[in-house]
This record gives structure tokens, C-alpha cells and sequence, in this order.
């Protein structure tokens, strides 16, 4: 007879702020290592978690088993412990929306999410606090470090390779891109604040240096091109 399946329900603690993660998973620390290794990475799903582990570093969390249950009650009590713990409050916890889905519908936790977003102050606030991360030459030095790692990976590039060629193979996809295009340029103001974005640019010597080097290498390729087609 198979033995019947147990869950964990967790919670993962910044020390500095109280804040708390709630989740559930079949393998007990198991899942709290899978979040570490992509918080590490920077890759994690929950952009309020990354946040605050980049803020405070990983020594700041602490993983808790919270407690055991069945399978068929993992989400129950999944449930239960984020409404008590105020996990999915921003001032409590870190679930930025509730991931329960056999309690919520979609189109529940759709809600949730706009009216989380549509808080006065909150896109600004997380807009300001990414700006300032990438200000700092030390971190983007350490995420361009990261990126590079990732796409070594062969498998990730051919993932990331088959999931564009879809994606764009799906003529919605195409007709979405180019409305949203055409509304775009259609605003006076979008130009303007573009245009005033590539002027800033230009008046960089390392933007300069990026567009000489990347010119260089495309007119490399034209030129084989031109002689191969000339050999025949």
C-alpha cells in the first residue's frame, strides 16, 4: 500500500523587519533552498521577496516549518496560516498575491493583483528602489556577472529560443505588439521623452564605445556576407 503523501506548511522570517513568506511544499526544506538559490540568482518570482533579501541580506531570513498535514489539506492550511500571519498584507508579509488556487478563482486573485499595484505610491516606490540598486556600480556589476552565468547554459538558450519562435508565431502576439506601437508613437509626449532619452545617451563615452564596437561588428558581417555572395 502507498503511503499517503505529506505537506509542509512554512514560513520563511526577515529578522530585521518581521516580514514573513508563507508557502507549502512536499519536501521540507527542500523549497527553501530552491528560494535561495533563485534569490541568489536574482530570478526569484516574488519581486518583494528579492527586494528585501538584496536590502538585508540572506543572513536577515530564517526558514520555519510551521507544520505538517496531509496532502488534501495543504492548501487549507496553507490558507489558514497566511490569514493569520497577515502574509498577503505588504505591511506583514511578503505574498504579493494569495497562491492558493484551489481556494481563489483567477479572475479573485486577478483583482487582488490590480488593486495591490493600484495603491497610491507603490509602482513609484518600487521604481525608485530598483533605480537606485542599478545606480550602484557594485550591484550592476554583480548582475551583469549573473546574467552572463545564466546564458552559458545551452539548454536555457534553446528554451528561451523556442519560447520566442511561439510566441511570435501566434499572429495575436504580432497584431498586440504593433497596436501597442502604434498607440505609443501616436503620443507627442512618448517621442519627445524618448528622443530625450537617446540624446542623454549619446553624450556618454561608454554608450559611445558600446555603439562603435556594435557597429563594427555588423558591418564585419555585412562585408562577409558581401563576399561570400561575390564568390558565388
Amino acid at each position: 500500500m502507498t503511503k499517503p503523501r505529506v505537506a509542509y506548511i512554512y514560513k520563511i522570517s526577515n529578522k530585521k523587519t518581521g516580514k514573513v513568506y508563507v508557502g507549502s511544499a512536499f519536501k521540507d526544506d527542500g523549497r527553501f533552498k530552491e528560494h535561495k538559490r533563485n534569490l541568489n540568482l536574482q530570478r526569484h518570482s516574488n519581486k518583494h521577496l528579492q527586494n528585501s533579501w538584496n536590502k538585508h541580506g540572506p543572513m536577515a531570513f530564517v526558514y520555519k516549518r510551521l507544520e505538517v498535514c496531509s496532502e488534501a489539506d495543504r492548501f487549507v492550511r496553507e490558507h489558514w496560516w497566511m490569514v493569520h500571519l497577515k502574509a498577503s498584507n505588504p505591511k506583514y508579509g511578503y505574498n504579493i498575491v494569495h497562491p492558493v488556487r484551489s481556494l481563489m478563482p483567477a479572475e479573485r486573485r486577478s483583482a487582488i493583483s490590480k488593486e495591490i499595484w493600484s495603491r497610491p505610491g507603490l509602482k513609484e516606490q518600487v521604481a525608485l528602489s530598483s533605480a537606485e540598486r542599478w545606480n550602484d556600480p557594485a550591484y550592476k556589476a554583480k548582475m551583469t556577472a549573473v546574467s552572463l552565468a545564466q546564458w552559458q547554459d545551452k539548454g536555457r538558450q534553446k528554451r528561451h529560443k523556442d519560447r520566442l519562435a511561439k510566441y511570435w508565431a501566434n499572429p495575436k502576439n504580432r497584431e498586440a505588439l504593433r497596436a501597442r506601437n502604434v498607440k505609443r508613437w501616436s503620443d507627442k509626449k512618448a517621442r519627445a521623452s524618448h528622443a530625450e532619452k537617446i540624446r542623454a545617451k549619446w553624450q556618454t563615452a561608454d554608450y559611445q564605445e558600446k555603439q562603435e564596437k556594435a557597429h563594427s561588428v555588423v558591418m564585419q558581417g555585412y562585408f562577409r556576407y558581401l563576399q561570400r555572395k561575390a564568390r558565388g
